[in-house]
């Protein structure tokens, strides 16, 4: 197992869940 994948896969993760985030906060706030 390569660590650096995995690093590389929940760094991803994490920016997935704060865009979304993000993204959802600003569609609320459009509103």
């Amino acid at each position: 197992m390569i660590v650096y994948e995995v690093v590389s896969e929940l760094l991803r993760r994490e920016m997935r869940e704060q865009f979304a985030g993000a993204y959802a906060a600003s569609q609320q706030s459009d509103n």
